[in-house]
């Protein structure tokens, strides 16, 4: 592949609207003014124009470009021959908003690949901002969202959801990945994780709890699984405390919370499309696509994605009058199900395998990786994607998009990787 020189002002561009990307609530709040969303599309489309001169110029190009470029052109065909959304230019804009991870992470990665102190700095700061943000929040309440205009967070057990400058869900996501870097850094060096880290540990899953996040606690668990497992499975010591732990965990959250309820009637909201429950009527209503439309689904812009709004499918199932639908509030929380309602099983094998050719990029570009790093990344990722919009939302993406091009690195560079002191 032609090696391109990316000079600093392309590179320091997509920092400062990465920035502005991830933070955009807040400074939307503060200049009363709604422009700032807009930075997600130019970045999508400085990255499309990107992949697409690497393409064009390239005389050998890896296996997840063709991949991406070969989806995007699937998904514009089938949904204007068998689609139920036939606008063209909906079309051509959705198929690229679900191709959003995969060509922001190309991206990136072509940019930053030999510029790491430049990324790792980005995820320091960003780590930085959201703890400073958190600690306002906790500390003024609810007029700290009333201050930024931002949205106050919360569920019918819980008053206030502290996200600081993100939203919970998003703050939680990022020290989860934090924790992971934790991991990473202890396993790396040969040693079980050492009490500073365990601190560190403990103070971002404190963090979690304040965001009421539960889908960010079982990352975690899939990280600790991730690195320690094969020692844990070693050492009777370890692995009876690992039991304790869990054990301990699910407790202290049975007594002191009501996870257990909530995930109970979550579970059985997912059966009726008539619940309040909107990831399980998204998941609900896209295995019966999958298998009403099989194997193709009813197409881009047509199901839980941005330009979905007055679809057919709704009509169809009798909920487009439901709040949800017409306000587009949490129709697209779940990649998952809107990869699955538009382009049914074929359209989830299809993403699966580019997962698994951008995974075997990253082993192209940094052959001395991480790799338990690197995997457990895309696990937690992926399963952040049944109850979170992570392939089509930018703060996901470029939350996780420095951790994979830091932790993909060799491990003989010259790296600022240890995350210690970010908190």
């Amino acid at each position: 592949m032609l090696k391109l020189r990316y000079n600093n002002y392309l590179s320091s561009l997509l920092i400062f609207m990465g920035y502005l990307s991830i933070f955009n609530k807040p400074i939307s709040g503060i200049l009363k003014t709604s422009a700032i969303g807009y930075i997600d599309e130019v970045i999508l489309v400085i990255g499309v124009i990107l992949i697409s001169l690497i393409m064009l110029l390239s005389k050998k190009i890896h296996v997840i470009f063709l991949l991406v470029a070969g989806f995007f052109i699937y998904s514009v065909v089938i949904s204007l021959s068998f689609g139920l959304n036939r606008d063209w230019i909906d079309i051509l804009i959705q198929s690229l908003v679900n191709l959003k991870f995969f060509l922001l992470t190309l991206t990136f990665l072509m940019v930053f690949r030999d510029r790491i102190e430049v990324i790792e700095r980005f995820f320091r700061n960003v780590l930085l901002l959201a703890i400073i943000g958190l600690v306002l929040n906790v500390i003024f309440g609810s007029n700290f969202n009333l201050l930024f205009d931002m949205p106050v967070y919360n569920r019918p057990s819980v008053a206030l959801r502290y996200g600081g400058f993100l939203n919970p869900n998003h703050l939680a996501f990022l020290m989860a990945l934090y924790i992971g870097t934790l991991l990473s850094k202890a396993r790396t060096s040969g040693s079980f994780i050492s009490a500073k880290q365990w601190g560190l540990v403990v103070g971002s899953l404190f963090v979690i709890a304040l965001t009421d996040s539960r889908t960010a606690i079982i990352g975690v668990f899939i990280f600790f699984a991730a690195f320690y497992w094969e020692f844990i499975l070693k050492n009777v010591k370890i692995f009876m405390s690992f039991l304790f732990l869990i054990a301990f965990s699910v407790v202290m959250l049975l007594l002191f919370s009501d996870i257990l309820e909530i995930t109970l009637i979550n579970l059985q909201g997912s059966f009726s499309l008539d619940s309040y429950y909107i990831r399980g009527i998204m998941i609900n209503m896209a295995v019966q696509i999958s298998y009403f439309y099989f194997p193709i689904g009813t197409g881009a812009a047509s199901f839980g994605s941005l330009l979905s709004d007055g679809s057919k499918v709704y009509e169809d199932f009798g909920v487009a009058d439901r709040l949800f639908f017409i306000e587009k509030r949490g129709i697209y929380d779940s990649s998952v199900a809107s990869v699955l309602g538009e382009y049914g099983i074929i359209g989830i094998v299809l993403y699966g395998l580019m997962f698994y050719y951008l995974y075997r990029y990253l082993k192209t570009l940094f052959p001395a990786r991480q790799q338990t790093m690197t995997k457990a990344l895309f696990v937690a990722f992926f399963f952040y994607s049944v109850t979170n919009p992570t392939l089509t939302n930018n703060i996901y993406i470029l939350i996780s998009i420095p951790v994979f091009v830091i932790f993909s690195v060799s491990q003989n560079k010259k790296t600022i990787t240890s995350p210690q002191g970010l908190l």
